[in-house]
C-alpha cells in the first residue's frame, strides 16, 4: 500500500509539472515552480483540452484496465475461441 501511495503521489506532481502553473517542489524554501514541458507544450488546466481530450483518454485506459483486470479478456478469447471450434 506504501508503495502505491508514493506512485500516486509521483504521478500527481508530475502532472501538476505538465500544467503552466508548475509544482514548487521546494515551498516553502523557494517559490521556483518546476516543470516538465517547454513552455509551448505545458497544458492548460480548465480548458477544453483537460475537460474532454484528456478526460476521455483516462477514461479508455480506465475501462481498458478494468477489462482486462476483471478476467473479461480472458472470457472473450474463451468464447472466441469456442466458436473458432464450432465452425
Amino acid at each position: 500500500m506504501p508503495v502505491c501511495v508514493a506512485l500516486g503521489a509521483a504521478s500527481h506532481i508530475a502532472g501538476d509539472e505538465l500544467t503552466h502553473d508548475g509544482c514548487p517542489l521546494a515551498w516553502p524554501v523557494s517559490g521556483h515552480e518546476f516543470h516538465l514541458l517547454p513552455r509551448r507544450l505545458r497544458i492548460t488546466t480548465g480548458k477544453f483540452a483537460e475537460h474532454w481530450i484528456i478526460f476521455t483518454r483516462l477514461l479508455a485506459a480506465l475501462g481498458w484496465l478494468l477489462w482486462r483486470d476483471t478476467g473479461m479478456g480472458g472470457i472473450v478469447h474463451h468464447l472466441d475461441s469456442v466458436a473458432r471450434a464450432g465452425a
